[in-house]
This record gives C-alpha cells, sequence and structure tokens, in this order.
C-alpha cells in the first residue's frame, strides 16, 4: 500500500511525501491554494471561489489563468500520486492518497505527537505563515484557527486529564502548559495548570504563572484573578515557603552541570610494544604510539599524557581516592613477514575494566599510510568513547588524510567555544584541510559553522549578511562535492533562520533531522533551529536525545536546551542549565544573554546585572542590534528578552 503525502496545516504550511521528505512549493499563492483544497478534503471547490480568495484584484480571466498556472505548478511539484481531482469548474482535493494533520487531529490518529508539535507560542496555530494573501483569505484562516484551537484544546484536555488521573503529574504539566498557551484567558485551566506546577514541585513558577496572568486580566479584559484563582496562590507561596521539592521546580531535569577540572578524563597513552623483536617493527611502533598521543590530544574533554611501556596494563599505579577518571591505551604490533597486526585496547584504571579492544591487520605496503589509518581509527573510536559520541564517526568518513582529519577534528572543538578567538584558528585549520583536500564535504561543512558561530555570537567585524553568504556558500560547497553531506543541511536551515524565513528553516532543519536521525549534531543544530521558529517542545526533546547520546556534550549543547527552559517559561531550570554552560565555557558569551533573561523573569535583577556585565568581558564590542539571538518568530517574546537585557545594562 503505499503511503500517503501529509500536508500540515497546522502552524507553518509544510508538505512531505509519503516517506517523510519534505517538498516545496516556493509561491505563498500556490502553498494557499493547496492549504485551502486540503483544508476542505473531498470537497469539490469552485475556481472562482479560489480566484476570489487568492486573487481578488486579478482582471477578467486573469485570475482564472492564475489559477491553472498554480495547479499545474502544485501538480508538477508533488512527488508522487496526485491528489487534486480537476474538472473545468471545480477542483477537490482526494484523501485516497494524502492527508492532512488537521484531518489526523479529526480522526484521533497521532494526535498526542501533532499537538506536541504544535508552534504555540506565536499565538497562531493555523498556517501562520500564509498571512496577507487577501483579507477574505485572513478571515477563513481566522475563522479556522479558533476551530482548531477550540479542537485542540478538547484533545490536550483529554490527555491532561487522563495524565492527572493515572498521577503522571510532568505529564499533565506539560499538557496543561499546552492548554494555556491555546486559551491564556480561561483562568479555570490557569488553576489547573498552576496546581499541577505545585504538585509537580514547582511552586516557584506558578506564583510566577499567577503574576503573569494577573497583567494579561487586567491589559485584556480590565478585571482581577477570581477568588479561586487567588486562592490557589496562596496556596502556592505556602509551599514556597516551605521549600518544597528543593532543586526540583521544573518537570524535565537540567542538564547536569559542567564537572569540575579534576573529574576531567586522564588517558594515558602507553608506547605500544614490539612483539617480533625487530628494528624496524620497534621504530613503527614507537612512530604510531605518537601519532595516536598527537591525534588524541585534540579531543576536547580529554587529557592526554603519553609515557614509556609499562608491566602493569590494568593501571594498577592510578590512585583509587583521586576524583578524576583514568583510561589507559595499550597496544602491541607483531610482524609476520609482508603482515602486521597491530592491537590496542582501552583500560579503565584502577578498575581494569576493558572498555573497547580492537586488531588491525594491514600489509606493509605502505608504512607510513598503515600508521595514519590505524591512528585516525583508534582516535576515532577512542573520541567516541570518551568525549563527543558517535558525531565523530561520521565525520571522519569523509576523509582518510590523517592531516586533514587532525585539522577537522581540531577545529570542530574550535568552533564549539563561539568564541572569537578559537573560531579564526578554526578557519584558519579549516581552509589549512581544504588546501590538502579540497573535496572533503566534511571540512566545507566546518567552515560553513565557522562563519554561521560569528552570526550566532553578534560579532560585526564584517556585516551579518557576509558571514550569512560565506556560510551559504561553504555548505553549498559541501553539498556539490558530497550531495549526501546532510549536515550541510543544517547549514543552509540556520542561513534561512537568521534571514526571518521560519516556516523554510524549520523545514530544512527537519529534512536533515530525518535523514540523520541518530548523528547527535545533526539532532542539536536542529533543536537550535526550531526552538526559534516556535517549535520549542519538539525542540526540548530533540536536544536532550543529542545530550544523551554525547558523553562530553559541547557547551553550546546545553546552551540550546537552557534556551528551551526559557522559552517554555521554567526559569528556574533555565538560570542553572545555562550557568552550566557558562562553566563550560567561560570565555564564551553564548549562554549569558539567555541566563540574564531568565534571571530577570525570576526576579533576580542583582544576578541578572552582574552576568550583563561578564558578557562585555569576554565580548566587549556586544550590542543588541548586532545580535540575533533574540530573533525568534515570536515578536513578543523577542521584545520581552531584548527588554530584560537592556533593563539588566546590555546595549541596545
Amino acid at each position: 500500500m503505499e503511503k500517503k503525502l501529509v500536508i500540515r496545516l497546522i502552524g507553518a504550511f509544510s508538505a512531505t511525501d509519503g516517506e517523510g521528505n519534505p517538498f516545496v512549493l516556493a509561491g505563498r499563492k500556490d502553498r494557499a491554494v493547496l492549504a485551502f483544497l486540503a483544508a476542505h478534503p473531498a470537497r469539490p471547490i469552485a475556481r472562482e471561489r479560489l480566484v476570489e480568495l487568492i486573487w481578488p484584484e486579478a482582471a477578467d480571466g486573469a485570475g482564472r489563468a492564475s489559477l491553472r498556472q498554480s495547479l499545474s505548478t502544485i501538480r508538477k511539484a508533488i512527488p508522487q500520486s496526485d491528489p487534486l481531482l480537476v474538472d473545468r469548474d471545480t477542483v477537490a482535493f482526494s484523501l485516497d492518497c494524502a492527508t492532512t494533520d488537521v484531518k489526523m487531529l479529526e480522526d484521533g490518529s497521532r494526535s498526542e505527537r501533532i499537538i506536541g508539535n504544535m508552534p504555540l507560542a506565536n499565538g497562531e496555530a493555523f498556517l501562520d505563515d500564509l498571512g496577507g494573501i487577501s483579507a477574505e483569505f485572513d478571515t477563513w484562516r481566522a475563522t479556522e484557527h479558533s476551530r482548531i484551537v477550540s479542537l485542540v484544546s478538547d484533545l490536550v484536555d483529554g490527555v491532561a486529564r487522563n495524565a492527572e488521573g493515572s498521577g503522571d503529574i510532568n505529564k499533565a504539566v506539560a499538557a496543561l502548559s499546552q492548554l494555556v498557551s491555546l486559551d491564556p484567558l480561561n483562568e479555570a485551566s490557569q488553576r489547573r495548570y498552576m496546581r499541577a506546577l505545585i504538585a509537580s514541585g514547582q511552586a516557584n513558577s506558578a506564583i510566577r504563572r499567577y503574576q503573569m496572568l494577573e497583567k494579561l486580566l487586567q491589559d485584556e479584559l480590565g478585571v482581577t484573578p477570581e477568588q479561586a484563582t487567588r486562592a490557589v496562590l496562596t496556596e502556592a507561596k505556602e509551599r514556597a515557603g516551605q521549600g518544597a521539592v528543593k532543586g526540583s521546580d521544573h518537570p524535565i531535569a537540567p542538564t547536569q552541570p559542567a564537572p569540575s577540572e579534576d573529574a576531567v578524563p586522564e588517558l594515558v597513552v602507553y608506547r605500544f610494544r614490539d612483539l617480533s623483536d625487530d628494528a624496524d617493527t620497534r621504530q613503527f611502533a614507537e612512530g604510531l604510539s605518537d601519532s595516536i598521543a598527537g591525534a588524541l590530544s585534540l579531543v576536547s574533554g580529554l587529557i592526554v599524557v603519553s609515557r614509556p611501556d609499562t608491566s602493569r596494563p590494568n593501571g594498577a599505579d592510578a590512585d583509587p581516592t583521586e576524583a578524576r577518571e583514568r583510561f589507559a591505551l595499550h597496544g602491541n604490533v607483531r610482524k609476520t613477514g609482508h603482515q602486521i597486526r597491530v592491537g590496542a585496547r582501552l583500560i579503565g584504571q584502577p578498575s581494569g575494566r576493558v572498555f573497547w579492544a580492537e586488531d588491525y591487520d594491514r600489509t606493509l605496503d605502505d608504512v607510513l599510510t598503515i600508521q595514519d589509518e590505524i591512528t585516525q581509527r583508534i582516535a576515532v573510536e577512542l573520541r567516541i568513547k570518551l568525549s563527543e559520541g558517535e558525531k565523530i564517526r561520521v565525520l571522519a568518513n569523509y576523509t582518510k588524510n590523517l592531516q586533514v582529519w587532525t585539522r577537522l577534528m581540531r577545529a570542530d572543538v574550535l568552533i564549539n567555544t563561539l568564541v572569537e578567538e578559537d573560531n579564526i584558528q578554526a578557519q584558519k585549520l579549516l581552509k589549512e584541510a581544504l588546501e590538502i583536500d579540497p573535496a572533503c564535504a566534511a571540512a566545507w561543512g566546518e567552515l560553513a559553522d565557522s562563519f554561521i558561530g560569528d552570526c550566532m555570537a553578534g560579532r560585526h567585524a564584517r556585516p551579518k549578511s557576509e558571514y550569512l553568504d560565506e556560510a551559504m556558500r561553504a555548505a553549498q560547497m559541501a553539498l556539490e562535492v558530497d550531495p549526501s553531506f546532510t549536515h550541510a543541511l543544517n547549514n543552509i536551515s540556520f542561513v534561512e533562520m537568521f534571514q526571518g524565513d521560519y516556516s523554510k528553516a524549520s523545514e530544512t532543519s527537519r529534512k536533515a533531522l530525518a535523514a540523520a536521525p541518530r548523528n547527535p549534531e545533526i539532532g542539536a543544530n536542529s533543536a537550535y533551529v526550531l526552538v526559534f521558529c516556535g517549535h520549542t517542545v519538539e525542540a526540548q526533546q530533540i536536544i536532550r536525545r543529542a545530550i544523551e547520546a554525547t558523553p562530553i556534550p559541547p557547551m553550546w549543547y546545553v546552551t540550546v536546551d537552557g534556551i528551551c527552559f526559557y522559552v517554555l517559561g521554567q526559569y528556574d531550570a533555565a538560570i542553572e542549565t545555562l550557568e552550566a554552560a557558562v562553566r563550560l565555557v567561560p570565555e564564551s558569551a553564548l549562554a549569558r544573554p539567555y541566563l540574564v533573561g531568565a534571571l530577570m523573569e525570576a526576579g533576580a535583577a542583582d544576578r541578572a546585572e552582574r552576568i550583563a556585565a561578564e558578557i562585555y568581558q569576554v565580548q566587549p564590542d556586544f550590542a543588541l542590534s548586532d545580535w540575533p539571538g533574540a530573533d525568534f518568530s515570536d515578536p513578543v517574546l523577542s521584545e520581552r528578552l531584548k527588554d530584560s537585557l537592556i533593563r539588566a545594562g546590555v546595549k541596545p
């Protein structure tokens, strides 16, 4: 049975084929035509009705011609069975080979998943990217928006009640958060949400929720909260005063704090042993040990020490009272005729546990090539085990040249700090790598990352548009040399987001995620884009998976998690998580503006002002006018963050 096309009308318009791959309609009016037809499935729509909606100002005949062209464009763009039933006078959307998210909601199919991905923060739940097509189209959108909100409210209410009944308080909090986002003036829903927050140990968040509701009611209706709502506030204050559940003032646990310096793992690379009693083999073994130690020194969050061979392979000399985790890499080399075997094993100290072991059998045709190959392979496996996780294996697949690989790995570490001096050094390393191998897609992708990092940090040595142009060129070069290089789609989605095309950025980031669902780097990039595009619940689920898949998550992974907490209004969790990000890379300004915003929302203005001052210690030329980090798709959220930053002392 052929899988159906899916047209998404909730939030921004998008469409995917039966395999989940997005297909693009560039024209807004083409999207509007398909959206209107899909919103009325199996119902013939008169051509005149479509012309009135989409081309109301068109002269006689011109509107029908525009509709004919639009229908032709739509049918050419659809990658499989055509869902449009067209005759002389009408057009209909068939459900035989296509469906919509609204239809699935109405049928109860995958409703929780659809609701979980709804962009509730921007206040529009239906075709929020197609406003302004015409006055009549906007009227229809508003009517459908109200219907969708009512439908979703009923479904979310059911989810919340089931969760409350089963005692799943975290799920109830998440559902009620969505419910009040859909209808913020509904005091009964707000009271339920406040009670759920209190029950989950989030009394302070319940108090802040009341304060937000009080202001909203006064601004919108000129009234004060009801007595029943004030009673819930009293309960929240009593629980907060008792310190009910210290450290758990959020439904999702924040990212763990950064490890102390003493907790950073140490790896001792021992000189590989020659088992052949041959001078050439001994020299090869010594060179291999030194090469591996040099390559592993590029690992972030890992101390590498090189030592002569020892007769204590289990690391008996380690001090068991030390906080630092220690590992030992032991190896041996044996030559038999024209064959060489290299064995390596990673051992925990002082436990003696073998974490990883591998043997490599090669010929001696090219000893230096063998050395480079084995060095890279062992270094990749150890980085996967000890620091960055599986993303390193993906990057390693794009080059077999050790010189390129070492530059690529070092640049990756530097870019993740978001520090200007590191970024400059990373760009130098990547350009050197590309001089050696211009066809290395990963180097082009990392170069695009570096220019995106310049933009993220708000640097203004060059105009933002130039950074974005450089990033787009590098991403396109990566795809030119390797069309399967998924990371380039992440690069492109960042550019689209920073240019304000949130719908397209969401679409591109989801395409990248669908192509590489287990790659934490792809996931983290996609999460960053999606939270700015209004898909915060989805973004936090993705960034959590990326963090869990990475033994030592980079600072910016933790920052994305903190941004999600901030956008969701979970300010205590945001503060704890963003403080952890700052500790990971104190010389980076990336996390601090969001930490300032969370502290201001939590009423900690003094602390916020201190953190704001720290921004200028690490980035003296920081200014909001150059910083795109507040450019959320929701303008209210953007202005709220900017206002908090200015009040804390950040320069406009």
